[in-house]
């Protein structure tokens, strides 16, 4: 398949991969990323809305649910899935690390494997 056929395929990196992609179409696809420190991967989609603004959802434990949402096209809004419910946060740090940290009004936020938690 050329670049212009979705769905494709592709993959970076070399005898460890950092990433691999399925591009469903022009504007959305879903990738394994990985950590940057840490073992391990992250899930990333990246898609359009019905409004055409882009976002991004991100699982950092691969455990089936989305752990972070990013909407860079709307005022660069980002969320933490915190107990079922999305929070707005100021800032994420580390989204590729083993332990990400978000801040929000001069609250802290761990990621564990179980989630986001209070620090």
């Amino acid at each position: 398949m050329g670049p212009e056929s979705y769905p494709c395929f592709r993959t970076r990196g070399g005898q460890r991969l950092d990433a691999a992609a399925i591009d469903i179409s022009k504007n959305s696809s879903v990738s394994v990323l990985a950590k940057v420190r840490g073992e391990g991967f992250v899930l990333y989609f990246f898609s359009e809305d019905s409004d055409g603004r882009v976002f991004g959802l991100f699982d950092l434990n691969v455990d089936g649910h989305w752990d972070v949402k990013r909407s860079p096209t709307r005022d660069d809004k980002q969320f933490i899935l915190l107990r079922g419910q999305w929070l707005c946060v100021d800032i994420i740090d580390g989204l590729l690390d083993e332990s990400p940290v978000a801040k929000t009004g001069g609250k802290v936020y761990g990621f564990t494997k179980s989630g986001w938690e209070p620090q």
